[in-house]
């Protein structure tokens, strides 16, 4: 059971990550936003994010992005998101 318990301990740590970004209002109700994202050296995966905001409503945003990924991610995807604040 110990040794069960060191092995999990050792695989949550190789899988740690990072992430970043900023994101900047273009005009009122829309911004532009650049993320970095990625794993650790184990994975060596990781992505840089351009994305479009739209503010929908006070309750309501869209969202849509081309990503690129680095090391041994993904070449390009797209990313799309709706987002309903409760």
């Amino acid at each position: 059971l110990h040794r069960v318990d060191r092995r999990q301990r050792q695989m949550c740590i190789r899988d740690r990550g990072y992430a970043g970004g900023a994101r900047f209002e273009v005009v009122p109700g829309s911004s532009l936003g650049l993320e970095v994202s990625g794993t650790s050296e184990e994975s060596k995966t990781g992505e840089v994010l351009l994305d479009y905001y739209a503010d929908v409503s006070d309750k309501l945003s869209l969202n849509i992005g081309v990503a690129r990924g680095f090391d041994d991610g993904a070449d390009v995807t797209a990313r799309t998101a709706i987002i309903w604040q409760f």
